[in-house]
């Protein structure tokens, strides 16, 4: 089960912060720490303190939640590859709201539209993306369409087909952007409202072996994005109206490995925008690009405080580092230069996967 480790501050006492979930998936499924769990922030350390909520469900590598924050959502690292709904209570406990088949195999990202009309699910192991409709309730209703891109790429071993990995529904649009790493390309997709239905709109592609991972957006015309297989941070120039995205350079992702020895994995951007931060799972490191430039430029990187960071987060002040192999969960305090440094706090929890925090309590 989780552990938190750290204090709140130097009496004692806690300020309050976001409600934060952290999914747990077990290599081998059915243990006590599979699952996600609920924990408060200290807004003034970084802590992560227990709250008490655990869902215990199968697999639970990724976690979305809606714009509202009322539900979250988990997709099933497995075979038989599902999502799983829950309604978030005002106490942070967690309701099951039931569990789909998603359609594909070996599930890793999901993610909800604004409008919370759909949930899209990306399988990397078959290479699909589905998408459900949800409910009034939040729960998973019927399954809209299931869309498999076609491809490859010149890694025999990692891009022999496609392997969906990250799916964006662009805010205030009918768009969702599949990052495929099989085929090195951002397929982008139109949502019909009425069907769920998807229609391809344009199939944007990354250098070749790149194998894009993840994805985040920087304003409204600038898209970020972890080349996993060539150890990259890439940038591309993103036209919402039309959903076309354009190739526009790239920097490697960390000094510290070469593109053999190193897999980004995620990547998150300050609440300011000014930073960017990329997990490196070679080197154990997390790399900190300014944004300041029409480029990304490196001013550091650091140690992740484990081993594997498969996954990290900013939320406020501080960044939380999920390292899968060594499990904990890291924290960093963030300075006005952008730059993490360890607090001494961390969570212990088997095989950390993902750290989502819910919006802001009005």
């Amino acid at each position: 089960m989780a552990a938190v480790c750290g204090s709140s501050d130097g009496r004692g006492a806690m300020s309050p912060g976001r409600r934060v979930y952290i999914s747990s998936a077990l290599a081998a499924p059915g243990g006590p720490s599979d699952g996600v769990h609920g924990f408060v922030q200290d807004a003034a350390t970084g802590a992560l303190v227990p709250s008490g909520a655990h869902a215990l469900t199968e697999g639970a590598s990724f976690v979305g939640r809606d714009r509202s924050g009322r539900h979250l959502y988990t997709c099933r690292a497995r075979p038989d590859a599902g999502a799983a709904a829950f309604a978030v209570h005002s106490d942070g406990s967690l309701e099951s709201l039931g569990e789909v088949r998603s359609g594909g195999s070996g599930a890793c990202h999901v993610s909800v539209d604004d409008a919370s009309r759909f949930l899209f699910t990306a399988h990397y192991s078959s290479g699909h993306l589905s998408v459900h409709r949800l409910t009034a309730t939040g729960a998973i209703g019927e399954h809209c369409d299931l869309v498999l891109p076609e491809g490859s790429g010149p890694n025999a071993e990692r891009q022999e087909h496609a392997h969906a990995h990250f799916c964006w529904p662009v805010p205030d649009s009918a768009l969702v952007v599949l990052v495929d790493l099989g085929t090195d390309t951002l397929w982008s997709y139109r949502v019909d409202a009425g069907t769920g239905r998807l229609g391809l709109v344009a199939a944007n592609k990354a250098p070749a072996g790149s194998g894009p991972r993840h994805l985040r957006p920087v304003g409204q015309d600038r898209l970020l994005v972890t080349g996993e297989l060539d150890s990259t941070l890439m940038q591309f120039d993103f036209d919402r109206s039309a959903g076309t995205a354009r190739f526009a350079g790239a920097v490697p992702a960390s000094e510290r490995a070469g593109a053999g020895d190193n897999a980004p994995s995620e990547l998150a951007v300050s609440e300011n925008g000014r930073f960017c931060y990329v997990a490196n799972r070679g080197p154990d490191t997390v790399a900190v690009f300014s944004l300041a430039d029409a480029s990304p430029r490196r001013v550091a990187e650091i140690d992740c405080g484990g081993a594997v960071p498969r996954h990290l987060a900013v939320i406020g002040d501080f960044l939380y580092v999920a390292n899968q192999d060594s499990g904990n969960v890291a924290v960093f305090a963030l300075g006005d230069d952008g730059i993490p440094r360890p607090t001494g706090g961390q969570v212990a929890l088997e095989r950390p996967y993902c750290v989502r925090a819910l919006p802001v309590a009005p």
